[in-house]
Parts: C-alpha cells; structure tokens; sequence
C-alpha cells in the first residue's frame, strides 16, 4: 500500500472515529460509566510461560511484552471495570483486565485526551468483530492483532513513527514500548 493511499485510509478512519466518539450505547454490551479519575491507554502484557507468548516477544525485540488492550476507563452497569481485548477466541470484545493480567506484568501508556477520544471512538467501532483470519493468511498481522487493533486506530503521525521502529514482521507490544518509553516487560 502506498503511503498516499495508506494516509487517506487513516483519514477517514479518524473522522468516522471522531464521528463515533459521541455515539449513544446500542446495547447493554456497551458500557455505561465512566471511571473517574482515569486517561485512556493502552496496557501492555508481559510474557507468560506459554510458547506462543516467548515466540511473539523473540520476534519482536525481546522486551517481555507479549500483549495489549485498550482501557477506555469504562465500567459495565453492575460498576466492574471493563476493557476492549482481541483474541483469537473471542475476536474484539468487552473483557476483565484480570482476564489478561493474570499475575503477569502489565504497564499502562495514558494517552491525552485528544488521542485516547480517537482511539476509543475507533476501537469501539470493532467490537464484536470476529479475528480476521483472512488478514493472518494474507500476510497483514496489523489487521488481525492485538496491537493492530489498537495502532490501526492511532493517528497517523504516531503509526507512521511506530512503523519506522518495529522489529520483527509486525508492530508488537514491544514495539509500543520502545516508542513510549516502557521498561522491559
């Protein structure tokens, strides 16, 4: 993809982001509080013991971070905080931070207003949408990753700057890491 085409494509998707930033709850999947105080941010998950997680942080720079999810500072209306994740199981979906914790290592990179609004707007628009399977076979891990998620979603500038310091096949939570200034995971 050219970086012309690649830029208008990021264009659009901010303003339907921003479009959907002030866009009214559809179901009660959709959470209704806000967590006061708290900024947006991505939340990076350091490696566990399993092949798949040491394979991803090998691949990607070897800072021990292996995944990621946003935290829109939302609750659900039973008041349990809640955060958008993207699995292979489940695909994008509302979850418990704990579910990805798990006694592993996590560091939260709060985003400002202004970026953690088009952020959320963006990833809200996901929600529910299976893992593209087709992107994994096609070679395009950005479309159907945990960060490709979150980064499909950050403005260009930024994704444009993580693309120039990713190691490895794709941008990873390493990657973000480094960019943001993060510790070994």
């Amino acid at each position: 993809m050219t970086p012309l085409i690649a830029a208008c494509l990021s264009s659009l998707g901010t303003i339907a982001a921003i479009a959907q930033t002030d866009r009214l709850p559809t179901s009660r999947d959709e959470l209704e509080a806000v967590l006061e105080p708290c900024r947006m941010a991505i939340v990076l998950v350091g490696i566990d013991g399993t092949r798949v997680s040491r394979t991803i942080d090998a691949m990607t720079g070897g800072l021990g971070w292996s995944h990621c999810y946003f935290d829109p500072c939302r609750r659900d209306a039973q008041g349990r905080r809640r955060v958008i994740g993207y699995t292979v199981a489940k695909g994008v979906h509302w979850a418990d931070p704990a579910t990805y914790k798990n006694g592993r290592k996590h560091a939260r990179i709060e985003l400002d207003a202004t970026t953690g609004a088009e952020v959320w707007g963006c990833v809200r628009t996901r929600i529910g949408r299976p893992l593209r399977v087709s992107a994994l076979v096609l070679g395009v891990p950005s479309a159907a990753t945990c960060v490709g998620l979150v980064v499909g979603c950050l403005p260009w500038r930024i994704q444009e700057r993580l693309r120039a310091m990713q190691k490895g096949p794709c941008i990873s939570p390493n990657t973000l890491a480094a960019f943001y200034g993060v510790g070994p995971g």
